[in-house]
């Protein structure tokens, strides 16, 4: 997050009387056919049918681009957040949508990338009260986000690899994670309770 920054916003305004205002990176959930899938605020188009936050639909009625002051990222536990009454997602899109491949989207990567430090802030959540910044990001998150906009620049032969690759080890994160993520906070633990001493 940052307070002073000055940046471009889409508006997006539904026929429920809602208006969202969304970087274009963040994502958005959108009825598609008979599935909902997370896309970038910027593929979003008039007639797009979003959900709202009671799961119902609401029909994009207009979007504009405005700027405001201040952007603002927030992290949730489930990786979507109701913003005026619109489902969103907390992740960006580094990459379009046809560009990544097995069968899973930016939502997925994002949110399982994000995993490890979801499970040490619920071990011990001091760690995440006083993690650092760089450039408004966590840093938790600020190198596996360079990493992400490095592959999403690259050419499709090194995408395909780079995908199969982050979601190969992704994938068998799950139970190695919780181990290092315990680890973790049982290491920051000893050093805040030594510190108070």
């Amino acid at each position: 997050y940052d307070t002073n920054v000055s940046a471009d916003f889409l508006q997006i305004k539904t026929t429920s009387k809602s208006s969202l205002e969304i970087s274009s990176e963040h994502m958005l959930f959108v009825k598609q056919q008979e599935a909902t899938k997370a896309i970038p605020a910027s593929s979003v188009k008039t007639g797009d049918i979003l959900v709202t936050s009671d799961e119902k639909e609401t029909v994009v009625s207009k979007i504009t681009t405005v700027q405001r002051k201040g952007a603002y990222a927030p992290f949730t536990d489930t990786g979507d957040i109701v913003v005026s009454n619109v489902l969103s997602s907390n992740y960006i899109s580094m990459m379009p949508e046809e560009d990544v491949f097995l069968g899973v989207d930016m939502q997925w990567i994002a949110h399982t990338f994000n995993a490890p430090h979801r499970m040490v802030c619920k071990l011990n959540f001091a760690i995440c009260e006083n993690e650092t910044y760089t450039n408004g990001l966590s840093n938790w998150i600020n190198g596996p986000f360079q990493a992400g906009r490095w592959l999403a620049q690259q050419n499709m032969a090194v995408k395909f690899a780079g995908t199969a690759l982050l979601t190969s080890i992704l994938s068998l994160m799950g139970p190695g994670a919780l181990i290092v993520a315990a680890i973790l906070a049982l290491r920051v633990s000893k050093k805040n309770k030594i510190k108070a001493l």
